[in-house]
């Protein structure tokens, strides 16, 4: 483990993604110590760990130095993807910060979210066949009927956008799963491959802001639609 610490490992071979600091960017590749939690390596690692200081591993070249876990809660179900950023910087200070994602992976699997995603999908094509039939009556005029109209597109955009995220995290998390089990089974192994979290958990911040998006341009669209009703103007009047 030693000797791979000291030799550049890209940042597809570890699915790793370009990270912001809050002093520099940094790209998903680097020199890669990975740790074995179980018992009967802690003192390998203490070891390790002394020999990669005693060689240099962080010297002055050095800009920055992540730390990089998951941890799993099992009584709600939810993953947390954790990252330690030290900021070597030029000065000779450091800088400290952390990041914290929670993740929900096995939520998407019971019935009721399933029938919510597809309520999800048939109002969004509504949306599609509603739009086209009223380009195909006006014509050119639908440029300039309405802005609610691109409200509508914007809508559906954001709203595809998301479940094709969606998708892709669902992706993600099998294959992750298949990693964890191929961890859990060869528990004794050093070399065991390690389920890096962060695409997942990048992937998962993109959905959420992609559905806030549809939250916001679906509140604008009932705000439009309640200030036709009367009983809603009295309200407010």
């Amino acid at each position: 483990a030693v000797n791979t610490a000291f030799q550049y490992t890209n940042a597809a071979s570890i699915s790793s993604l370009p990270s912001l600091g809050m002093y520099s960017n940094y790209l998903g590749g680097g020199y890669v110590y990975q740790i074995n939690t179980t018992s009967a390596y802690a003192a390998t690692i203490q070891a390790d760990l002394s020999a990669m200081q005693a060689q240099g591993w962080l010297d002055e070249r050095t800009r920055a130095l992540f730390v990089e876990f998951t941890v799993y809660n099992p009584n709600i179900d939810l993953f947390v993807y954790c990252t330690v950023l030290v900021e070597f910087l030029p000065t000779g200070n450091m800088f400290v910060s952390q990041q914290f994602e929670p993740i929900s992976l096995f939520a998407d699997e019971s019935v009721l979210i399933v029938v919510l995603d597809v309520a999800f999908l048939a109002v969004s094509l509504l949306f599609v066949f509603k739009e086209l039939a009223l380009i195909k009556r006006l014509r050119r005029a639908y440029l300039v009927h309405s802005v609610w109209s691109y409200v509508n597109w914007a809508l559906v955009a954001a709203s595809w956008l998301s479940f094709a995220m969606y998708l892709y995290r669902v992706w993600e998390k099998r294959r992750l799963m298949g990693v964890v089990k191929a961890a859990a089974a060869a528990v004794n192994s050093a070399t065991a491959e390690v389920a890096n979290f962060q695409t997942i958990a990048y992937w998962n911040k993109m959905m959420l802001f992609g559905l806030s998006v549809c939250c916001f341009l679906a509140s604008l669209k009932l705000v439009h639609i309640l200030n036709f009703s009367r009983t809603i103007k009295l309200l407010f009047d």
